[in-house]
């Protein structure tokens, strides 16, 4: 009696459906990869265009516009930085982190005035960076020639350092979150009087 032996033995199946589950397997986390990889560029990209706009156009006026200027000075858990008629705030020193309000930049029109001094009241100020983004550092220093120095983040506190926004970001922080720090110092000098 003679046996026909066309098809696949049981075992023959088995390593070819393990061979598929790995190859799968592999390509799966590829992709997962490359996901993280263009999240993780997105959030920095994002946090880098933001901030040279913010600091370009206040470069930008500062440079080309003859309006009264206050460098940074300290306001309580306030830093404050005028510009003419705008007033930049930043919320929180180092020990107010734990503050969810903590590192936001406001932007607030003066209404005309240019007292820099008057009572600062966030209700009728504008946030000037996107969500999820902090300013660590936006101060203005010197009198005819200005250094304006920035360092804003993107992130939860979590993926830094130390859980400190003023620590570097945390290379090998897992999950969905991701973290970026961009850090831009330019110096100034007024052309307009």
């Amino acid at each position: 009696m003679a046996h026909n032996n066309k098809g696949f033995t049981i075992i023959e199946l088995m390593i070819s459906i393990t061979i598929l589950s790995i190859t799968i397997l592999l390509f799966t986390y590829g992709a997962i990869q490359i996901s993280r990889g263009y999240q993780k560029a997105n959030v920095r990209i994002n946090l880098l265009s933001a901030t040279r706009e913010i600091h370009s156009n206040f470069a930008q006026s500062l440079q080309l516009s003859g309006l009264d200027v206050t460098p940074t000075y300290n306001s309580g858990a306030f830093e404050v930085t005028c510009l003419g008629g705008v007033r930049y705030i930043r919320y929180g020193n180092a020990t107010l982190q734990t503050d969810p309000n903590y590192g936001l930049l406001y932007s607030q029109d003066l209404n005309g005035a240019t007292i820099c001094t008057s009572p600062i009241t966030i209700a009728s100020a504008t946030l000037a960076l996107p969500a999820g983004t902090r300013a660590t550092q936006f101060s203005l220093t010197g009198a005819s020639i200005f250094t304006l120095s920035s360092r804003f983040v993107a992130g939860t506190k979590d993926v830094f350092e130390s859980s400190d926004f003023t620590m570097p970001c945390i290379s090998s922080a897992r999950g969905g979150q991701y973290c970026a720090a961009v850090q831009l110092t330019s110096t100034v000098t007024r052309k307009v009087q």
